[in-house]
């Protein structure tokens, strides 16, 4: 995922955020383009301790930017086994690989696995980014992408943005597929501005708050 941040300026004459939290961070290559649009903080978010310690290290030049590993979901507190993929975190979910993953991507299996306490996105800014904006929600969680929502009402009651992967169908068992997440989000006032497909049914989303 590559979150196009030219398109909210550019294409829908929106102002660029000020605060942005990636839910899913990887490595943080994003952290280029993030920088590039000079907001006041960004707060990037990765269960995978190996690929944390890397993404701790992109960012350290940046005083601006923030890592923690916790795994979002819908409740705090909640045990649940991380499936690490064979793809250097990518692709790592805490939902099991469904069928129509196995059989878009045969090549794509889990190696590893590790317990985490799952958090939900609300507690985490409450403990430690009690007083900071935030306008942008970037995910990217391999089908929990719903669970993260679920997880952040307060947040998404002050967001203006919402990037998002999304799915025609679950390509993990337990996963969401775009109409729900567009469901949800339109109790809070958003709109599907951008959704681009590729030929395996996902892609990503864009929505906003506004005209």
């Amino acid at each position: 995922m590559s979150f196009p941040l030219w398109y909210i300026e550019k294409k829908l004459g929106y102002p660029l955020p000020k605060g942005i939290i990636h839910v899913g961070a990887n490595e943080g290559q994003e952290f280029e383009a993030y920088q590039a649009a000079n907001p006041n903080i960004v707060l990037w978010i990765e269960p995978i301790p190996t690929v944390y310690e890397k993404l701790c290290q992109r960012i350290s030049a940046d005083k601006s930017h923030y890592a923690v590993r916790h795994c979002c979901s819908d409740v705090s507190n909640n045990e649940v086994v991380f499936n690490i993929a064979n793809l250097g975190g990518l692709a790592s979910s805490m939902l099991p690989l469904g069928a129509s993953m196995q059989k878009s991507y045969p090549g794509i299996c889990y190696v590893n696995s590790f317990k985490i306490l799952t958090r939900t996105l609300d507690s985490i800014l409450e403990e430690s980014f009690a007083e900071s904006q935030f306008d942008l929600l970037v995910m990217d969680t391999q089908g929990a992408e719903l669970k993260v929502l679920q997880g952040a009402h307060q947040l998404l009651k002050r967001v203006r943005y919402v990037y998002s992967e999304v799915s025609e169908y679950p390509l993990y068992d337990g996963g969401c597929t775009h109409e729900q997440i567009d469901s949800l989000l339109k109790l809070y006032g958003f709109k599907l501005k951008n959704l681009a497909i590729n030929g395996k049914d996902w892609g990503d989303a864009l929505y906003a708050k506004g005209a």
